[in-house]
Formats: structure tokens, C-alpha cells, sequence
């Protein structure tokens, strides 16, 4: 029996330009598409967070209500870890069906390539890209801070967001070789043993001039003053290095309010 057109082709126009294999297609992924969100949104909010909550609420004190917000509130989270693993099992679960019913041979006795079969698939990938785009930069973001929130006034609980120990920050300068080229040279290098979000503690700082250390910096602690804008450094001590690496001049503080920068070019 010979086609002259597919019959999909020609309901093409009943359905708006979407053909009735897409919407068939569509139909077969969009179930476990659904099912697996749920499935692995659960199993996320379950095994990374429920536990956690639990004994925030037995050992904390934590209200009932206020702990289901936060439940509520990190489900979003999960959420969109789980939609790019949904779009995968979707798709094995609906093309692996359609395989085992000898429904792809048919479409292909129609004279559709698999090329066209698989067009429904990547829509949805594309549509879940998004839509994990804007979860991630508009949903999550303010979900998280919301919960973060909650805990914070129900159990005077902070997340700390930042690195809180052992925190290295070098300082580069571009230096242009002799011919011509540019690359990078460390100019200094920052770091502080402890940071509490307030504090840091324990902090070295080292400063190149050439190819030679020329000066060590350590203190005791420092605080952000946010008013200035600037560190407040205390209890510390500049050592000034000779070409041969011998100690120069010794100079001691209490206290020393710069920002970071102009702490590495004193």
C-alpha cells in the first residue's frame, strides 16, 4: 500500500501545525517527565534535607509550622536538580516503549526518519532548560534565603556561605616579557588560618618585589568595618626583607585600619 503523504502530515493543520505524532510523542513523555520530578524531588528533599530538619525540630525546639515552611521552601532546590534527570528517564522510558510496541517501525513504514521522530524530545529539553534556568536564578535564590531566614529567627542559626578556614587569595600583576608577551607574576598572597563571617584570625601576608619576597605581614586578627570600609587589623607585624633575604627593618602595630589592597603595597 503506497502513501502519497503521510498521514500524520496531513492532520498537520487540525492541530494548529503541530502534528498528531507530536502530540502522541508529546502525550508519552510528558507522564514520566511528571512522575520522575516527583519522584526524585521527594527522594532529594527526603535523603538531603528531611533528616536534618527532623532533628532541628526534636533537638531544637524547632516549631512544627515553621519547619514545614522550610520544607516547603527547599523543595524548590531539589526541584531543579531534578529536572535534567527527568528529561533522560522521560525520554528512555517513552522512545523504549514506543520501540517495544513496533510503534517507531510504523512511523518509519510512514516515511518519517528518526530524526523527525525524536523532535518532541528535544522541545521538551530545550523547554526544561529554561524553565531549570529561571528556577535557578529567580525560585531557588530566594526560596533558600527565606528558609535561611526562618532558621535564623526560630533558632538563631546561621549558614556559614563563605570559606571558613585556611583561606588563600593571591594578588597577580601582568608583566610584559621582552618579547612582547604578557603573563601574570604574583604580587602577593593573603591568608588567614579562621573566618567566622566577622573575624578572620591568624593572618599572613606576603609581598613580592621582583622575584624576591621584600616584605611579611602578620597579625592577629582583623575585623570588616563596614562604616569605612575597610579591615581593622590588630597585634601585628611588618618585616621588611633584604635582596639577601636577610630581616630588615621590624616595624609592630596594635592597629591598622586599610583595606585590602592597600594593606599588599605598604
Amino acid at each position: 500500500m503506497k502513501f502519497d503523504k503521510p498521514l500524520f502530515y496531513k492532520l498537520r493543520s487540525r492541530f494548529g501545525g503541530i502534528s498528531m505524532m507530536d502530540r502522541y510523542i508529546a502525550s508519552e513523555l510528558i507522564a514520566p517527565f511528571l512522575l520522575s520530578v516527583g519522584i526524585f524531588s521527594s527522594l532529594g528533599v527526603a535523603v538531603g534535607y528531611l533528616s536534618d530538619l527532623i532533628n532541628k525540630a526534636i533537638e531544637s525546639d524547632l516549631a512544627i509550622l515553621q519547619a514545614l515552611q522550610v520544607l516547603l521552601l527547599k523543595v524548590p532546590e531539589f526541584v531543579s536538580y531534578a529536572l535534567p534527570i527527568s528529561v533522560l528517564l522521560a525520554t528512555l522510558i517513552a522512545y523504549g516503549r514506543l520501540s517495544s510496541d513496533s510503534e517507531i517501525i510504523a512511523l518509519r513504514s510512514c516515511g518519517i526518519s528518526l530524526y523527525r521522530i525524536i523532535v518532541p524530545a528535544i522541545a521538551l529539553s530545550l523547554i526544561v532548560t529554561g524553565i531549570a534556568f529561571l528556577f535557578n536564578e529567580l525560585v531557588v535564590p530566594t526560596a533558600n534565603y527565606r528558609a535561611t531566614a526562618i532558621l535564623v529567627a526560630s533558632l538563631n542559626e546561621e549558614y556559614p556561605f563563605w570559606q571558613t578556614k585556611d583561606i588563600f587569595y593571591p594578588d597577580y600583576q601582568k608583566v610584559t616579557l621582552p618579547n612582547g608577551q604578557t603573563r601574570q607574576k604574583l604580587k602577593g598572597l593573603f591568608y588567614a588560618k579562621q573566618f567566622n563571617g566577622k573575624q578572620m584570625k591568624q593572618i599572613t601576608i606576603l609581598q613580592w618585589a621582583g622575584k624576591n619576597i621584600d616584605r611579611i605581614i602578620i597579625a592577629d586578627s582583623a575585623n570588616w568595618n563596614n562604616k569605612q570600609q575597610k579591615w581593622d587589623f590588630f597585634n601585628g607585624t611588618i618585616y621588611d626583607i633584604a635582596p639577601d633575604a636577610s630581616y630588615g627593618a621590624t616595624t609592630f602595630f596594635k592597629h591598622r585600619q586599610l583595606s585590602f589592597l592597600e594593606f599588599l603595597s605598604i
